[in-house]
């Protein structure tokens, strides 16, 4: 779908940006830390911290073209109807565990309270990742019902060997 390929390239861009924040970030620290000797306090902070956005959105974008992990030799192992069983229970699961995600990340970052130690940057800010990851993917979800749930219960047409 063009919606869900939208949402996935703004992830990735957000990722990418968190990605290469967090590299400039690390040879700061490198170059600080063995040229001259002083590591700015704020650098490894804000970097675990964009990593952590990298995760989440990384995830989110992945669930769009199903790159999760999985166990391949399943699909050729089993019947159809039971592939089909076990491709509707995950896709549940999927669903269940983005929106858990969304909500209590969102639930926890209006809870949460303090700033990081070394930057004044609200402690808030750290479950904001999963949260806006978890609102992706139950988009992406959504928006991929009919091609993962209905679409695959459609039977398959048989596969007939053309004779040489």
């Amino acid at each position: 779908m063009k919606i869900t390929g939208k949402i996935a390239n703004i992830a990735d861009f957000i990722a990418s940006i968190a990605l290469t924040i967090m590299l400039l970030l690390m040879m700061i620290v490198v170059v600080g830390r063995y040229i001259f000797g002083i590591v700015p306090a704020w650098s490894e902070e804000l970097a675990l911290y964009l990593m952590s956005w990298l995760g989440f959105l990384s995830a989110a974008s992945l669930e769009k073209n199903r790159e999760h992990i999985r166990i391949s030799i399943i699909e050729k192992v089993y019947p159809w109807a039971v592939m089909n069983i076990c491709n509707t229970v995950r896709y549940i699961v999927k669903l269940i565990f983005s929106i858990l995600l969304a909500y209590y990340g969102f639930i926890l970052s209006m809870r949460a309270t303090g700033y990081f130690a070394s930057v004044e940057i609200p402690r808030k800010l750290t479950f904001i990742p999963g949260a806006v990851a978890g609102v992706i993917m139950t988009l992406m979800l959504i928006l991929q019902f009919k091609e993962e749930v209905v679409d695959i219960w459609k039977k398959p047409e048989a596969k007939t060997e053309v004779a040489k």
